[in-house]
């Protein structure tokens, strides 16, 4: 199914509750989150949580704006063949404060 997972392309972790955490957004929800990775600029891992969404921290240091990088991987349920299917996903996005 093509539209089952949404990702941002930017995200603005002001405190306002609109838009403060950077999170993929299934669509199926026979779909579960096995795997979610953030890397800054230079390829270091930032955030590798699959709860609650990146808040633009690291080390309680708020980050730059500037674009990440994001890898994910999630199980689905393969509806023809009954098996159950590992997806991955990657890309990139703007962190704007």
């Amino acid at each position: 199914v093509a539209n089952e997972i949404a990702v941002p392309n930017a995200f603005t972790p002001n405190g306002d509750n609109n838009n403060d955490r950077f999170y993929p957004v299934f669509n199926n929800k026979e779909v579960k989150l096995k795997e979610f990775r953030i890397y800054n600029r230079w390829g270091q891992i930032i955030y590798a949580e699959t709860s609650e969404g990146w808040d633009g921290s690291y080390d309680s240091q708020l980050q730059p704006n500037g674009t990440y990088m994001y890898f994910l991987s999630y199980e689905r349920l393969n509806v023809n063949t009954g098996e159950i299917e590992v997806k991955k996903k990657d890309g990139n996005f703007t962190l704007i404060r």
